[in-house]
């Protein structure tokens, strides 16, 4: 594997509020998307995405090269219930899902010469993008960009609800409760994997078997993902301009709120395998 090129930002500007992480092995490489933190609960003075990242970093450098998907993901579940059984967390978090350190990953194995998406980040590959949304955040990006055209109809300023966003208030309490959803096999409309300690529902797993030699990983913080860095920067720009809101071009669950550079953190990262 050769590094062509890789990003990685902030949504702040500041790097240690990254939540999200590119990890490069000899035989694996990765971008991890901690998820954002539903709760104020921190572990070991991090944020539980971006813990997330940092715990799951460490359990890639420990996989077999040969490893399959399943062998991947049962690897990095375990260590991080290990985790928590040495923090003593392990049934407080299993009982309370909002709480949990979890994250979404786009990882290339070698070996294997396949992409799996866990959760909803995103590769591209001979010009062809693939995505792993997940369909609860579709609804509730469709929810909050209803109540912000109301609030714009009532008279409230773009850089009012940059400041306040009604829209991203309104969904909170089912962004909260929607962790009850991942990893849930119970739920087939809109349930999601994510890597975060527990048993992960692999049958939502994305899995693109690979033909040529290029191969961009990112995660869903680029709006749209071209064959470049240039490219895929560039049009973030363009979204970022002209709905800084984010609720018409590029609807997500949060604005680029007052002070900040975008709306996620983000990760890019483009191979020659």
């Amino acid at each position: 594997m050769e590094i062509i090129e890789q990003n990685i930002q902030s949504k702040t500007g500041n790097p240690r509020d990254c939540e999200d992480n590119i990890v490069v092995t000899d035989d694996f490489a990765c971008i991890i998307d901690g998820a954002t933190s539903k709760s104020s609960r921190k572990i070991e003075d991090y944020t539980t995405g971006k813990y997330a990242g940092i715990i799951i970093e460490k359990a890639i450098h420990q996989l077999n090269p040969e490893s399959n998907l399943s062998e991947v993901v049962d690897f990095i579940t375990e260590f991080i219930r290990q985790k928590y059984k040495a923090k003593n967390i392990l049934q407080e978090l299993k009982e309370n899902p909002q709480e949990r350190p979890a994250a979404s990953m786009a990882m290339y194995s070698r070996y294997r010469h396949q992409i799996w998406l866990i959760g909803d980040c995103q590769c591209r590959t001979n010009n062809i993008v693939y995505k792993n949304d997940k369909k609860i955040d579709d609804l509730l990006s469709g929810i909050r960009s209803l109540i912000i055209k109301l609030e714009l109809e009532k008279g409230t300023s773009i850089e009012e609800l940059l400041k306040n966003d009604k829209g991203r208030n309104f969904i909170l309490p089912l962004l909260e409760k929607q962790s009850i959803l991942q990893n849930n096999p119970d739920v087939k409309e809109f349930g999601y994997s994510v890597l975060d300690g527990f048993d992960v529902n692999k049958k939502d797993i994305k899995i693109i078997n690979l033909t040529g030699d290029q191969i961009i990983l990112a995660s869903d913080g680029y709006p749209k993902l071209f064959n470049t860095l240039k490219q895929s920067e560039k049009y973030l720009e363009k979204v970022i301009a002209k709905d800084p809101l984010c609720f018409r071009i590029h609807p997500t669950t949060k604005a680029v709120m007052h002070g900040n550079l975008s709306y996620d953190d983000r990760a890019y990262l483009r191979l020659k395998i």
